[in-house]
This record gives C-alpha cells, structure tokens and sequence, in this order.
C-alpha cells in the first residue's frame, strides 16, 4: 500500500557542501499523499536538484524557503564518549544530557535569520530541541533563535 498522509513541514534540509545528487527517491506509486510547508531548503549555494520521476521534490513546498541556514558544517563530529576514571565525558561534559546539549548549541544553531519566525505556528511543536517554548511566530527547524523578549539569538551572537 501507498503511504498516506506523511508531512513534512518547518524542517532544515541543509547540505553545506553542494553536493546534494537528488532531494527526494520516493517513487509516485509509494506515495498516496503527502504535504510539505514552511521548510528551508540549502545546497551549499548550488542548485537544489529536481526529479520529475521522484513524487516529493522541494517544489512541493509552497512556502519554501530557499536559503543559507547557517548551520555548523556536521562533518567530523565525534560522539561524546564517556571517560569512566574522570566520571565525565571526552568534551568535559559531567553527563549525557550535557554533552548533548552541547552538541545540539553547536550543530542544531542557525546563524542565519532565514529561519526566524517562519514555520508554520499550526504545525510546529511547542517546544525546541532544548525544550524551549516557541511562541506564536516560531523559527523554521529544531532550534529556536529567538527567546521570550523576541530577541534572537543566533550562533553569531554566541
């Protein structure tokens, strides 16, 4: 059967290197519906390929955004591993919830505005991967720049 009814809506699909071959493989005849809205699509500034045989292209989205989310090029991240004489873990970290929060600062981060304030509010959760309230007018992705003065907070600023 067809898959029905997947939703793809207020994600980063970021490849900082521009070497993105294709979006999406999904064959017309696996997909019996789908909507995309309010994504953020980056090729590392080459064009985002499009293939008429795939059923999900990143023109689907009406409300794409097409641009630099400035996010930490992911290549090279190493795992925190844990350093049992130290009781910490290889970054310093005195536990997973830490480390991975580091993690998500560096990498989850945009430095862009590009995400500011345009996901979609109906279909965005209400807290970030850092379980940070969004408020009416969320940002695009799994980090939210901005906090509860409307101030953003970008990795430049960091």
């Amino acid at each position: 059967m067809p898959n029905q009814d997947i939703r793809f809506y207020n994600n980063v699909w970021d490849d900082p290197t521009g070497t993105m071959a294709h979006f999406s493989d999904a064959r017309p005849e696996d997909i019996g519906s789908f909507s995309m809205s309010h994504n953020l699509f980056w090729n590392g500034g080459a064009s985002i390929p499009i293939s008429f045989s795939d059923a999900v292209n990143y023109t689907s989205d009406r409300h794409r955004v097409v641009a630099n989310p400035g996010l930490t090029d992911p290549r090279g991240v190493i795992g925190p591993r844990g350093i049992p004489e130290k009781k910490t873990f290889s970054d310093g970290s005195s536990s997973i919830e830490a480390a991975r929060a580091r993690l998500v600062d560096r990498y989850a981060r945009p430095s862009s505005k590009a995400v500011v304030d345009r996901a979609d509010a109906q279909n965005a959760p209400a807290e970030d991967i850092r379980g940070r309230k969004r408020g009416s007018r969320p940002d695009i992705g799994a980090f939210e720049v901005g906090d509860a003065s409307g101030r953003t907070t970008l990795a430049r600023e960091r």
